[in-house]
């Protein structure tokens, strides 16, 4: 299955989150390569928000359709599985489109990032691969280095 093959990648924004939802299905999400929120967090963790919406508004200048749009409010919300599937389908292609542009947006930002580099070769968290490759002071890394690590990151970067 795609969503539990490792050698594709994917891209999403909380993707801890969509795991644990696939996982109470029996699917093990694999591949994961990055996480829009967590990137958006490692470059500025003192910034107020780091959900999909307010991303896309920083760094796209786009309003994406909230969820409130798609499947109500209150007691008029309906489950997601009761939402029109051509609505659905529009919502679910355009949350996908918009991680991928985030990600083209902030993951040059953090490439460009000499700290976060440096903190990630001097790490202390050894059982964790941060890195695949390193090229001068530019690292190419993976979302599953730093889903349980993010914070310390950005305590390290920000000191």
């Amino acid at each position: 299955p795609l969503l539990e093959d490792s050698k594709i990648g994917k891209i999403g924004q909380n993707l801890k989150y969509d795991r644990s939802v696939l996982q109470n299905y029996g699917i093990d999400l694999k591949g994961i390569r990055f996480d829009t929120m967590l990137e958006s967090y490692v470059l500025n963790s003192t910034g107020s928000r780091h959900d999909m919406n307010t991303l896309a508004l920083k760094y796209l200048g786009y309003q994406v359709v909230k969820y409130e749009e798609v499947a109500g409010s209150g007691k008029s919300q309906v489950s997601f599985s009761q939402v029109d599937v051509e609505q659905a389908g529009h919502y679910a292609a355009e949350d996908a489109d918009i991680a991928m542009r985030l990600h083209e947006k902030i993951y040059p930002q953090l490439q460009l990032e000499p700290a976060l580099c440096s903190v990630l070769k001097q790490s202390r968290f050894h059982s964790c691969q941060f890195c695949r490759e390193w090229s001068g002071t530019v690292c190419e890394w993976t979302v599953t280095c730093y889903l349980t690590t993010a914070s310390n990151w950005a305590n390290e970067l920000h000191r």
